[in-house]
């Protein structure tokens, strides 16, 4: 695999943003392969280097995938059938990632069909169909439905939503402007303008289990106060994900974070605790809060991790991942990009 910028690999790996990566690597805070670094120009194999930031390990990015398969006839668009009938699958080698068909095509039908890795892909639908003077409404609906049908397609007939903690099976929405200034704002059906900052969120049902995701975006390039918010932001989430670790208690946890914004000078941007549990529940227990002092943190645990500021006349920053934990800390299993350069919509 090429070498890549050691800046651009963090950012990535969706830690910060490239602007953040720098400043760490200045700060001495990021070492290669044991070595600390702390000038530009260091460039790093993400199949064989080991990067750490503050002593943890960073894990990079996941390979994305895109399959174009020629599909014949007699053969189910789907990964598997109970009736054990032959699938696309069948006519592809293995290449050793799970991957999934966007869109379906019937039994008799032939034709081009892709199939991908790309999990986070209603919100990556959603974020491609941002455009000015579209609503967040019409967007997020268009987007909701068409991830749906894939992943209908992609799970087969035996796929049933248990839950509908969404409303559908995939949901993908966001809000728009100083509407985001309130941590849950309301959809209108204004158009979207340039320099609106987005507030965003995906989720799926899948076997009565939901999932969390949520980014903060802008339209346009980004001012300076935008950019200095939203890397406030992104060290403020690490100092989520660094909070939890398996015999701590979640109001430890808690109070981590709320140190961490007390230190970077913006306590009084914060309005809600850190994070929830999410399974069968969009929101559920247990709470990662000050009041949560006789809850232990436990492996497998499946929790949001959405610390966030909010700006009075300017907007709302907030990034939320779903993570699981494992026995030396917080795993992310959403892995949509974090970094700012990845969540400019382009106009």
């Amino acid at each position: 695999m090429k070498t890549v910028r050691l800046q651009k690999f963090l950012a990535d790996a969706g830690l910060t943003s490239r602007r953040a990566a720098e400043d760490w690597i200045r700060q001495g805070r990021v070492t290669v392969n044991g070595k600390r670094v702390t000038e530009m120009g260091v460039r790093v194999n993400p199949d064989r280097d080991q990067v750490k930031v503050d002593e943890r390990p960073v894990s990079p990015a996941a390979t994305r995938f895109y399959v174009l398969l020629n599909k014949p006839r007699s053969c189910l668009t789907t990964a598997r059938d109970p009736r054990g009938r032959p699938t696309v699958f069948d006519h592809l080698p293995d290449f050793e990632v799970r991957l999934f068909p966007v869109g379906r095509l019937d039994w008799d039908a032939s034709g081009l069909l892709l199939l991908t890795n790309d999990g986070p892909l209603a919100h990556r639908l959603m974020q491609e169909k941002i455009e000015l003077g579209r609503n967040p409404m019409d967007i997020s609906y268009e987007a909701s439905v068409e991830a749906t049908r894939m992943m209908i397609a992609a799970l087969g007939p035996g796929y049933q939503p248990l839950t509908m903690v969404w409303g559908m099976p995939v949901v993908a929405m966001f809000h728009a402007g100083a509407n985001t200034a309130m941590p849950h704002g309301l959809s209108t059906a204004a158009g979207v303008r340039r320099g609106d900052v987005l507030v965003t969120g995906a989720g799926a049902d899948v076997g009565g289990y939901n999932s969390e995701l949520e980014r903060t975006m802008i339209v346009g390039e980004p001012s300076p106060e935008f950019v200095k918010y939203f890397d406030l932001m992104l060290q403020l989430q690490q100092a989520g994900f660094d909070a939890l670790r398996p015999g701590r208690t979640f109001a430890e946890a808690e109070a981590d974070v709320c140190r961490a914004f007390k230190e970077l000078g913006v306590a009084e941007l914060q309005r809600h605790h850190t994070g929830h549990g999410i399974g069968l529940e969009g929101h559920e227990w247990p709470f990662i809060d000050k009041g949560s002092t006789d809850v232990v943190i436990e492996e497998n645990m499946v929790l949001s991790v959405e610390p966030g500021l909010y700006v009075p006349g300017l907007a709302g920053f907030r990034h939320s991942d779903t993570v699981v934990i494992r026995k030396g800390g917080a795993e992310r299993l959403t892995y949509y990009p974090r970094d700012l350069d990845s969540l400019i919509v382009r106009v």
